[in-house]
């Protein structure tokens, strides 16, 4: 912060200045701060989205080749979301328009998720274990 001294400015008018270049600063740093957050949300977003198209991807060309679909999750973040989104259906969850979407295509497919926790039994690993199963057809009432 360096103020010219000169001989019109009073001291009221170089404090000005000062709490001026002050307040810019704070506003900058907020600025900044408020973008980084913005790109770290995108960035988790995009990560969510890759996600489920790897998911949507595994599915179809397993079914397609004649196997049963089965997707591992390791990442403790991903893990975390995918368990809020399906264990908590009416909390609001960042990016649950994405699993949305997914639950939404896989019950158009006439199928739905089955996600289960798995570990190797020994405590070092854990995920978890996406995969599908056939939704359930329409009773018919008899007569």
């Amino acid at each position: 912060m360096k103020i010219l001294e000169e001989k019109t400015m009073t001291l009221g008018d170089m404090f000005k200045a000062i709490v001026r270049e002050e307040e810019e600063a704070k506003l900058k740093a907020a600025l900044e701060a408020d973008e980084a957050k913005a790109r770290q949300r995108a960035k988790r977003r995009e990560s969510r989205e890759s996600l489920m198209n790897a998911i949507e991807g595994e599915i179809y060309h397993k079914i397609r080749s004649g196997k049963k679909p089965a997707y591992k999750v390791h990442s403790t973040d991903m893990r975390a979301w995918v368990n809020f989104c399906r264990l908590y259906e009416t909390r609001p969850v960042e990016d649950r328009d994405v699993f949305d979407a997914t639950a939404a295509w896989l019950k158009a497919q006439g199928l739905r998720f089955s996600i289960t926790d798995e570990h190797d039994g020994m405590g070092q690993d854990n995920w978890l274990m996406i995969g599908v199963e056939a939704l359930p057809d329409p009773e018919v009432e008899a007569d």
